[in-house]
């Protein structure tokens, strides 16, 4: 099978957004953001001369065009400015757009506003991802004043609280000896120690790692006994904690089938010629990515756990036979490398069939 004897019909890109400041202001006695480290996140947020180019390109909206766009999601954490979309977050997606634009240059050649559907969660970092994608994909149109970002209070492309990032890690303590990291229980007690936990308090490793990504982005420095190897180390164990949870297929189905069928249902609308759109964009988190990896079983050889970065994308690509018109092919990627459905690893291209099996069974009991 190549691309020879297939019709590309409708890409979507599913992203995490771009770099960001610190969501959570204080872990433990020892890493605080003060006034100072808050003025440090204030000054790389993305600037006001940039927000007002973004804001060209494409405008939130309700469900359709024609509804207002809701009142932004509360951020866990706290306010302004923790987890807001950075400056460099934006030129990040901003160079993915255009990265997008380039690989399917012939396909989008002649796109216009009406040939896209953009799709984020209620969130301003997503949001601003969002418009920073098209910016570099669609430059040409920027002053269109027709690209609407389409957004919903109770948006499924995301878990949220679900998640339950505060206490994930002591759910899964009993399980420590899982992890890939095997010098974990030294590991937490160095963290501990670093980060002036209380005695007996577990390392919230999601909160953690973070909070280190962030400063490692910027240049700004680690507690005390906190090094680049902790952090390594730190991404290898809280990735796994996340399939470790999202394996729990019944809370999985809870949480995030709304998000799955809404992802496939792009697909299937394009594959039925309900929806003329060429390109589907979905802006969201690492809940989003991470959760599509699992309920759809897309893995990479060689990975144990794929988890996403800023700015990670999985593309989804649906193809259709020139030789026979009903066989259609589902392809991904993850950052650009490519992923498998299943057991279906002879191909990039699975059979549609293939992949609606899978969402079939994963929403049965």
């Amino acid at each position: 099978m190549s691309t020879d004897d297939l019709q590309l019909r409708h890409v979507m890109l599913v992203f995490r957004h771009g770099d960001r400041s610190p969501v959570l202001p204080r872990l433990g006695k020892n890493i605080v953001m003060d006034e100072r480290e808050k003025a440090f996140w204030a000054e790389r947020l993305v600037t006001s001369d940039h927000e007002s180019i973004l804001d060209k390109m494409a405008k939130p909206a309700g469900l359709t065009r024609n509804d207002p766009p809701p009142t932004n999601a509360h951020i866990i954490g706290g306010g302004w400015p923790n987890g807001y979309l950075t400056q460099l977050g934006s030129e990040q997606m901003i160079a993915h757009g255009k990265a997008m634009r380039a690989k399917y240059d012939t396909f989008l050649a002649d796109a216009t506003p009406a040939d896209l559907f953009v799709r984020s969660t209620n969130v301003p970092r997503t949001i601003r991802s969002a418009q920073s994608v098209l910016y570099g994909m669609f430059p040409e149109h920027l002053d269109s004043n027709d690209i609407f970002i389409h957004l919903d209070e109770n948006c499924r492309l995301s878990m949220g609280k679900q998640m339950d990032y505060f206490n994930m890690s002591t759910k899964l303590k009993s399980r420590r000896h899982e992890s890939p990291v095997k010098d974990i229980e030294a590991l937490e007690r160095l963290v501990q120690e670093s980060a002036g936990l209380e005695d007996g308090e577990d390392v919230k490793w999601s909160f953690l790692r973070e909070i280190l990504v962030c400063r490692k982005a910027h240049a700004f420095p680690f507690p005390d006994g906190i090094t680049d190897d902790v952090l390594e180390k730190a991404l290898e164990h809280n990735a796994w904690e996340w399939h470790a949870t999202l394996g729990n297929k019944p809370f999985l189905k809870e949480a995030f089938g709304g998000g799955v069928q809404e992802v496939m249902g792009y697909l299937l609308t394009a594959k039925q010629g309900a929806s003329s759109h060429k390109l589907t964009v979905l802006s969201g988190h690492d809940d989003t990515l991470t959760a599509l990896l699992v309920a759809l079983q897309l893995h990479k050889p060689g990975v144990q756990h794929l988890m996403p970065s800023y700015g990670s994308m999985i593309v989804f690509e649906l193809w259709q036979s020139k030789i026979h018109v009903d066989e259609w092919f589902v392809a991904a990627t993850f950052d650009e490398d490519n992923i498998f459905f299943g057991t279906h690893t002879d191909s990039v291209f699975c059979p549609f069939r293939d992949v609606e099996a899978l969402v079939k069974a994963f929403h049965e009991d």
